[in-house]
């Protein structure tokens, strides 16, 4: 996230601000709070790609108002099907988040507020409090491959790899490694053709989507997104 160009955006309507752990990396979250704190705004982590991931000692999705994580299977810390966390630091937000994931309930048939059911079931619960043992080691492993992989593709032109710190091990979980290539899809299909997965993340920015069409987006609104 651009914080300059994010500080020309910001209006009497904006509220609160969502910044990503985008692949494992964790963003400058110093700077981050500064700036939600200067603007008075509601900082929300998505730390769903960033488990484990650290920024100067402390953990991705503990420094703002609140953190989310997915356990999704291709996370980090993955579950056995689809589930998700949020983590807060206040006794009534918590409260509150509580009653949304449960149908706005507290206590059965008695409801306070309109909720819906988000709640991770106890197979998933166990699934994942089992593999929590072993995100460290899976994480410094996704590491050591992502300089492996770094080391490999040093003074190829036509491929750019992630730009991380190799001694900063804790910055960059590696949910993914992703690289930008000038022959993006001729290199899909070769490696396609030798047996090796790959995907495009993402290839329609959030707000050229459809379903945002009518709050008025337009190409060139976010430059830097539509160009990666």
């Amino acid at each position: 996230m651009d914080l300059t160009d994010a500080d020309q955006r910001i209006n009497s309507k904006t509220k609160g601000i969502i910044p990503v752990h985008l692949y494992g990396q964790t963003l400058d979250m110093d700077a981050l709070m500064d700036f939600a704190q200067s603007h008075k705004l509601f900082l929300i982590e998505d730390a769903c790609q960033a488990h484990g991931a650290e920024w100067n000692g402390k953990k991705a999705g503990t420094f703002a108002q609140a953190g989310c994580f997915s356990f999704f299977p291709s996370k980090n810390l993955g579950a056995f099907g689809d589930g998700g966390a949020i983590v807060v630091n206040d006794y009534r937000l918590a409260k509150k988040l509580r009653l949304l994931r449960n149908y706005g309930s507290t206590q059965k048939y008695i409801h306070e507020i309109p909720g819906t059911n988000s709640r991770l079931d106890s197979i998933q619960a166990t699934i994942l409090r089992i593999k929590l043992d072993f995100l460290e080691e899976w994480n410094n492993r996704r590491f050591r491959v992502a300089c492996q992989y770094s080391e490999g593709l040093k003074g190829n032109v036509s491929i750019t790899s992630p730009s991380f710190d190799p001694s900063l091990s804790k910055n960059h979980v590696f949910n993914l490694f992703v690289v930008q290539c000038e022959y993006r899809d001729q290199l899909q299909k070769f490696l396609t053709d030798r047996g090796i997965q790959t995907g495009i993340h993402y290839p329609i920015p959030i707000h050229l989507h459809k379903a945002f069409a009518s709050w008025g987006y337009l190409e060139g609104t976010c430059p830097i997104a539509e160009n990666l």
